[in-house]
């Protein structure tokens, strides 16, 4: 059905409006594509061994040498200053471990977050900071301490300005990785703040719907379930969504973009019942 349209006769519209908080200045690159450049949200799920925490640690370690010129680069010396928590600190290789000492922690509270944010903006320094939180959902959604969830919220729905101190002239911003078993276990207020979901395989039906009602309804079930079979075809694949891209940009095996083709895009087969 063809859509027709009136135009305002004033000529009406939204100038374009720069934030500082989006500027690039600052950084040391510009990381490839698809990877975001600043102020994200990824969300990285994946059932144990799935290959999430390979993921995280590459995106943050991995880096070109002499004997290896091919290594992807990811956000390798990319941030300011990195923050983990980590209830599985343990078990990461400590020597490769690039986090400074004082930035590791063993479980996640809101009190040492807020503390950090405190400073951070204190300090005036602006710095471009990524935090991590492996392994600590349940940290997050206790309800001993709802200041857990609190604080966390707040800084990743005001992740570009919750740092930056408008007396100086260096934009900086905070970047953020949840790292999660399974999709549902992290809180509606949460994943609605997601920039880039990260999903390795499940067959798990109720997390699967959830993920296309949330964020993959532009495709109908049956084209979603297909998408996700052909991108969990061998171990340790994932599937990437964009959340606020259009589908012709949204989907990508690992970190190479699904070209959809006109047929899912325009199927409106209902949910299977």
């Amino acid at each position: 059905m063809p859509i027709n349209v009136e135009r305002n006769k004033d000529n009406l519209y939204v100038p374009k409006l720069n934030m500082l908080c989006e500027s690039t200045k600052d950084l040391p690159y510009i990381p490839s594509a698809p990877l975001r450049t600043k102020n994200f949200f990824y969300y990285i799920c994946g059932a144990p061994k799935s290959g999430k925490s390979v993921l995280w640690f590459n995106m943050l370690h991995s880096h070109k040498t002499p004997k290896h010129p091919d290594t992807p680069e990811f956000y390798f010396k990319f941030f300011d200053k990195v923050y983990l928590f980590s209830n599985s600190i343990d078990t990461l290789d400590s020597k490769k471990l690039k986090v400074h000492d004082d930035r590791r922690f063993h479980k996640y509270d809101g009190d040492t977050l807020c503390e950090i944010l405190d400073t951070e903006k204190a300090s005036g320094e602006n710095n471009n900071c990524c935090f991590v939180f492996d392994d600590v959902i349940k940290d997050i959604q206790s309800q001993r301490k709802h200041q857990n969830k609190q604080i966390l919220s707040k800084m990743i729905l005001n992740r570009r300005h919750i740092c930056h101190n408008p007396d100086t002239e260096k934009v900086g911003g905070v970047s953020v990785m949840v790292i999660s078993q399974k999709y549902n276990l992290l809180d509606t207020e949460f994943r609605n703040a997601i920039s880039d979901l990260i999903i390795f395989r499940t067959n798990n039906r109720q997390e699967l719907d959830t993920v296309w009602r949330e964020y993959a309804h532009d495709l109908s079930w049956d084209n979603f379930k297909k998408l996700t079979k052909y991108i969990w075809d061998a171990p340790h694949n994932f599937m990437l969504i964009k959340t606020d891209e259009t589908p012709e940009h949204k989907y990508y095996k690992n970190f190479d973009k699904i070209i959809l083709s006109q047929n899912m895009l325009d199927s409106d087969d209902e949910e299977d019942t």
